[in-house]
């Protein structure tokens, strides 16, 4: 999933394949269950956690979990995969200066369409300063 070379010189921490329901679809009968979906987060930080072994040093990646989590939870609802996407990177970059960048990759687990499929996704990478 990593594209090392958009976030150029930067350490990377890696949350894969959370796994999370999610009302999400196009159309109201879609969005009325809740849907299967794989979300995958790089974070592009300069830690110095390599040099020190203190967490202070670094991106705490459960604060992106619990984004993650809160932006999934039962209570909200979207009509795109690449809204989610885009909603997760802007609370991950606005949480810590210490973030530099963030890739994230949502794949829904059970498309709506009528062949075999295993999944359909939608990657979003993103440096700060960049809209």
């Amino acid at each position: 999933m990593t594209r090392l070379s958009s976030f150029g010189a930067a350490d990377l921490l890696e949350l894969r394949e959370i796994r999370c329901l999610v009302r999400i679809g196009v159309t109201e009968e879609e969005r009325s269950t809740l849907q299967p979906l794989e979300i995958s987060v790089v974070i592009a930080t300069d830690v110095e956690s390599v040099y020190s072994d203190d967490l202070s040093s670094t991106y705490d990646y459960s604060i992106a979990a619990a984004i993650v989590e809160r932006l999934t939870s039962s209570t909200c609802e979207y009509l795109l995969m690449e809204y989610l996407a885009q909603c997760v990177v802007n609370a991950i970059m606005d949480s810590s200066d210490r973030v530099s960048g963030v890739e994230v990759a949502v794949r829904k687990l059970k498309p709506p369409v009528d062949l075999s499929l295993r999944d359909a996704g939608f990657v979003m990478m993103r440096r700060k300063g960049q809209s």
